[in-house]
């Protein structure tokens, strides 16, 4: 996924999917930030991952500059 927008950092940008942060993101021109849709929260300890169900996610953009409006991004099933 790619994400499209203005005052991105060249590097460590967080990008927050729902309840899953991806950290240490770049872009190299400020204006964009690729990303694998994460399928699965992260567990700690011995507690497996939690798969995302499909339903409505916001995103956010965490910069040096403060953090964006949340977008929302429907993630659905494969057939």
């Amino acid at each position: 996924m790619t994400l499209l927008g203005r005052g991105f950092g060249a590097a460590a940008n967080v990008v927050t999917f729902g309840p899953v942060q991806l950290p240490d993101l770049a872009s190299p021109d400020g204006q964009h930030i690729t990303f694998l849709v994460p399928k699965e929260k992260p567990s700690r300890g011995e507690v497996p991952p939690l798969v995302l169900p499909p339903g409505q996610y916001p995103i956010t953009v965490t910069t040096a500059a403060g953090t964006s409006a949340a977008v929302l991004f429907t993630l659905t099933s494969r057939p």
